[in-house]
């Protein structure tokens, strides 16, 4: 699952899914200012998320109960991801 990444991760995190036949989901907050989100079950990765002006690593992730949003931060910063649009709510 994590084959051919060249990227250290700061912080992890696991959700056991949105609801009734959604597969639980990996992210992973790297050094390189990219959000990684995995699609445990299919092993594959669903979302690359990278904030514009943010250059700084990812040091903190969380989900909402939901798993629609997801909530990044670092040292100057915090975005509220949409996953249904993949855009930051900013």
């Amino acid at each position: 699952m994590f084959e051919d990444l060249d990227a250290s991760f700061n912080t992890v995190r696991w959700s056991n899914g949105g609801g009734e036949g959604d597969d639980p989901m990996l992210a992973a907050g790297g050094s390189d200012g990219f959000i990684r989100i995995w699609n445990v079950n299919q092993r594959s990765i669903l979302y690359q998320l990278n904030h514009d002006s943010n250059k700084e690593s990812v040091n903190a992730l969380s989900f909402s109960p939901d798993n629609k949003l997801l909530a990044s931060g670092g040292r100057d910063f915090i975005i509220i991801w949409s996953l249904d649009s993949r855009a930051d709510k900013n």
